[in-house]
């Protein structure tokens, strides 16, 4: 009785590994897309800009900034852009920040909450230091330029999500000296520079510890349990 010969297709070199390769970023996608797209983006833009000629790359940062003048005839898109753009070469050191904040926060409590806290402070941060703008003009004391200034950057954002990042830290003197440590450079900023942006920060902030028992006291109290459990066994 003849043996029936069976043939097995082998996978190609390497396939396994891209495939894995693959499966990790999609994990990762899914978990944390914060802290992967926005670094992409925020590097994709800087490199933009270091490619163009000066006088291109300031359109393009003009174009993307949230002044009063794009707040009041293209605030979605002026909000989106500036959010993932640096004004300045040096300022790419601020990718480390987003990842420091952004990181834990985003694994902790999810894209979800995190996002929603980034754009709120973003967004709040933003509209508050340009109403100090339109304040100050209509009182005479900034000139009309001022409408249409460079202002970008996620650090709104950033101020945002560090205050909810502070709120999961455990009860007692450590919250309140991680809230006290993060908060301390931006009120000194504030107070030695006293322009819109710093005071922006502190607005930031101020509004992360206000949202984040709403947002994040679930996450807390699990995250909590969880370490109970731990402790226990």
């Amino acid at each position: 009785m003849p043996i029936p010969l069976v043939v097995t297709a082998l996978p190609a070199p390497g396939g396994a590994s891209r495939l894995s390769v693959l499966g990790f970023v999609a994990h990762r996608l899914r978990r944390t897309p914060i802290t992967l797209v926005g670094p992409v983006l925020i590097t994709a833009v800087w490199a933009t800009l270091r490619m163009l000629p000066p006088l291109e790359a300031r359109e393009l940062l003009l174009a993307v900034s949230t002044n009063l003048h794009h707040l009041m005839t293209n605030p979605v898109l002026t909000l989106a852009g500036s959010s993932v753009t640096l004004a300045e070469p040096v300022d790419i050191g601020e990718l480390l920040v987003f990842l420091l904040i952004l990181a834990p926060t985003e694994r902790l409590a999810g894209p979800r909450r995190t996002g929603a806290l980034f754009v709120a402070g973003h967004v709040v941060g933003t509209c508050a230091s340009e109403f100090g703008v339109m304040l100050l003009h209509h009182l005479g004391i900034l000139a009309h330029a001022a409408w249409n200034r460079i202002d970008v950057g996620p650090s709104y954002g950033e101020m945002a999500v560090l205050a909810g990042l502070c709120f999961l830290l455990p009860c007692g003197w450590r919250r309140r000296a991680g809230t006290a440590v993060a908060a301390a450079p931006a009120v000194v900023t504030c107070v030695i520079f006293r322009n819109m942006a710093t005071t922006g920060h502190v607005i930031a902030f101020l509004l992360g510890a206000a949202l984040a028992p709403s947002l994040f006291r679930e996450v807390r109290a699990g995250l909590y349990r969880s370490r109970a459990a731990i402790v226990s066994r």
